[in-house]
């Protein structure tokens, strides 16, 4: 079973490209 440490930290990088995506189609 994964550590939830590693689950966060990997869905906190996830979300940081979403927003960077998103911030780039709102230009």
């Amino acid at each position: 079973m994964p550590k939830i440490t590693d689950i966060l930290l990997e869905e906190h990088q996830n979300i940081e490209k979403l927003l960077l995506v998103l911030e780039h189609e709102l230009e």
